[in-house]
């Protein structure tokens, strides 16, 4: 069992965070010597993810743990031909996020529209701290750590926007967000048949993951998504 270090948890809680990266192989002895590794280096925090299937889950359980969260990781198997359009908004897609303000937006807006997460489920970890990780998480994907943002846009403000990591054979949609008070309206559905619009027939593996009580789940069906894997995610504390 791999141990990594989660320098970018870490900063925001002020907390040693790491995450176990499990083997198939891997058994309780296995678990029990890399939560002592873990221990021993002064984390306080050890997240680990697993399918929900594995045996190794039982065996987490068995030592007192419980899952925080279902992660369903859906893929693309349809391309729906639905226009990416909108009569509320304006959808732009940018390589980057260059003006200030729309950044500060985007980041209050996930801050406050991020709800679902194994961080949000934890309800040892502050909810402050957990938003600002996520308006800083957005502030990087929009700023360079995304290939694409898909952005909606109404009376000049950001009202919501998609981030998409595309690593050529693979691309992923990272962040989604609509502000609260635009909810409702097909935004998210707007700019997620944009998404697919950007992919058009390239020959990729396009995903996303959400948690299992997120409705979203329902937009990706509807826009060709299919779930693929689930993962249940425990927090191992270790203080």
């Amino acid at each position: 069992m791999k141990l990594e270090d989660c320098p970018f948890d870490s900063h925001h809680y002020g907390l040693k965070i790491g995450r176990f990266v499990a083997h198939a192989a891997d058994g309780a002895a296995d678990l029990s010597t890399a939560l002592e590794v873990a221990t021993r280096e002064g984390f306080a925090l050890m997240f680990l993810r697993l399918e929900r299937d594995e045996p190794l889950c039982a065996i987490v359980e068995a030592m007192g743990y419980t899952a925080v969260d279902t992660l369903i990781t859906s893929t693309l198997r349809t391309r729906t031909s639905g226009s990416a359009t909108h009569d509320q908004v304006t959808l732009e897609q940018h390589a980057t996020i260059e003006d200030p303000a729309d950044i500060a937006r985007i980041a209050t807006i996930t801050a406050v529209v991020m709800k679902t997460s194994h961080l949000h489920a934890d309800p040892r970890l502050p909810l402050a701290e957990t938003r600002a990780l996520y308006a800083a998480w957005a502030t990087n994907d929009v700023t360079g750590r995304a290939q694409r943002t898909f952005v909606a846009r109404a009376e000049g403000e950001v009202v919501g926007y998609i981030t998409v990591v595309d690593r050529g054979s693979t691309i992923v949609i990272d962040l989604v967000a609509v502000h609260e008070a635009w909810r409702g309206k097909g935004i998210g559905a707007a700019m997620l048949r944009s998404v697919i619009e950007w992919i058009g027939d390239r020959d990729v593996v396009a995903t996303v993951g959400t948690q299992a009580e997120n409705p979203a789940l329902a937009l990706y069906a509807r826009n060709g998504f299919v779930p693929t894997e689930a993962h249940v995610t425990y927090h191992l504390w270790l203080t």
